[in-house]
């Protein structure tokens, strides 16, 4: 809405909005909109023409009466394109400009941007869909370093937040609420201690008791998240004094972090060299961001198998996606969400026609998916059977470990600087719920594409190469309970 040409729709939200708190105010309660979010905020321009709207909306209202009571709106971006996130630097500074032309007299940039922007929203849910979700998770994760590393440079950090999207599935970055955080790890009924004492040696054993489940989902984040989907059903269904513990711990985890990130930040604020860099490294430790080769290269190997599984190549023209785009068409909704992205192009109604749309924005490895999250994991994982958190890691495993001088100096490789990354709990659960080996569904349909589409044939290897990396997965699993 914000880039269409006709500026009719943004600018009855910006009346409607302040109307509303005009309202309010004069009943002593000014901020009944305190904030609006932003989808698809690709083009900084577009959010700073939104702001003067909102601007000279707000006083215009002030003309009439001084008295009245009326805040200003912030404006929060939510940045869905993998461009904007690799980007957010430069996005940052050209609000930074806005802000120092923008500004009152004597007011400095830094409070004028802060009355501007209160937070960075990215889309966990949406980036994965493009990237894969480990590669989502690295993104968020550098673009994160970047923006509060701009942040701390211009004094913001403790005013300007970041925040992650984490929708469907809730495993995608650890958004879900994991009730064995901190438990131990092995029952102490009889039957299971025969088993262990049969099983392993003394020493082994001994450690069995001491290991503990370490703490995973939001118990274990700092970083701000959005509480959505499955994970504000569990914490609705969980009792009171539980409730009260799980969000007095996310509290304080988030305070203390927000605190470990001001400190870290205070030496890029004017200082020597020395102590940018000293800054510089312990937000990098913070964000856990740190450079890795080998990881970055397993990233980009699994965006490349990902894209290839899911919207084919450009001599495929589509993959498994657009089979995934038809059963969520006609699956019933459950929720009161949209399934399906509005056109960039608003304002033409042939775009609206489904096979218009789809010719137009072919072939698919060019565009990414044309679903919602909510959509796109409920038909490709719950009804066809393609567990989202793994496509394509299985085969990208594969092939980074016969890239090394021998196989096992791959897995070795692997073991060390690659698994410790990767959410191996949240992986093993969901392949043994979601999962379907043998592809029944998928095979059904294969027959209504050409044959030789090479999503089909990446797809298959993925699921081949499946039972090798298992036991990899596991052992990472078993070496985070202290074992």
């Amino acid at each position: 809405m914000l880039t269409s040409n006709d500026p009719f729709a943004i600018d009855t939200t910006v009346h409607n909005i302040i109307e509303i708190n005009e309202i309010a105010g004069k009943y002593g309660n000014p901020a009944m909109v305190m904030a609006l979010q932003v989808s698809m905020s690709t083009e900084p321009e577009a959010l700073i023409t939104l702001d003067r709207k909102l601007r000279s909306a707000r006083e215009e209202i002030f003309r009439e009466n001084l008295q009245m009571q009326l805040p200003s709106i912030w404006i929060i971006p939510l940045f869905e394109e993998v461009k904007t996130v690799r980007n957010i630097k430069s996005y940052l500074a050209k609000i930074w400009e806005y802000a120092i032309q923008s500004r009152r007299l004597e007011q400095a940039p830094a409070e004028r941007f802060s009355e501007i922007l209160c937070e960075i929203f990215i889309a966990g849910s949406d980036l994965s869909q493009q990237v894969s979700q480990p590669t989502a998770a690295s993104l968020y994760r550098k673009a994160k370093l970047e923006a509060t590393y701009w942040l701390a440079e211009k004094g913001l950090i403790e005013k300007i937040r970041m925040k992650l999207g984490s929708g469907e599935p809730m495993q995608r970055q650890g958004g879900y609420y994991y009730q064995y955080s901190g438990i131990a790890a092995f029952l102490r009924t009889k039957d299971a201690q025969t088993r262990l004492s049969e099983n392993l040696k003394a020493a082994v054993q001994k450690s069995s008791e001491y290991a503990k489940t370490p703490l995973q989902g939001i118990f274990y984040s700092s970083d701000l998240r959005t509480f959505q989907s499955n994970l504000a059903e569990k914490i609705r269904r969980i009792s009171l004094p539980e409730r009260a513990q799980l969000l007095f711990h996310v509290q304080e985890s988030q305070r203390s972090y927000e605190s470990e990130l001001s400190r870290a930040g205070e030496p890029l604020l004017e200082t020597r060299l020395q102590f940018k860099e000293y800054g510089k490294r312990e937000l990098s430790r913070l964000t856990r961001a740190e450079e890795d080769d080998l990881y970055e290269k397993f990233t980009d190997l699994l965006t490349i198998n990902f894209r290839q599984i899911l919207y084919g190549s450009e001599q495929d023209v589509v993959g498994i996606h657009i089979i995934s785009y038809f059963i969520s068409r006609t699956s019933p909704a459950l929720r009161d969400r949209p399934a399906v992205r509005p056109a960039r192009e608003l304002g033409e109604s042939h775009r609206q026609k489904v096979i218009k749309r789809i010719a137009g924005t072919l072939p698919l490895s060019q565009h990414g998916s044309l679903l919602r999250a909510i959509g796109h994991n409920r038909a490709q994982t719950m009804i066809l059977g393609i567990n989202q958190l793994t496509t394509g890691l299985f085969r990208t495993l594969n092939e980074l470990a016969h890239e090394q001088y021998n196989f096992s100096d791959g897995l070795n490789l692997i073991s060390d600087r690659i698994m410790p990354g990767l959410p191996v709990m949240e992986i093993l659960h969901t392949l043994r719920i979601y999962h379907d080996s043998r592809l029944m569904y998928l095979n059904k349909l294969e027959k209504a594409f050409p044959a030789g589409n090479s999503a089909f044939l990446f797809l298959r290897e993925d699921v081949d190469c499946m039972q090798e990396w298992i036991p990899l997965l596991q052992k990472e699993f078993l070496r985070r309970h202290g074992l």
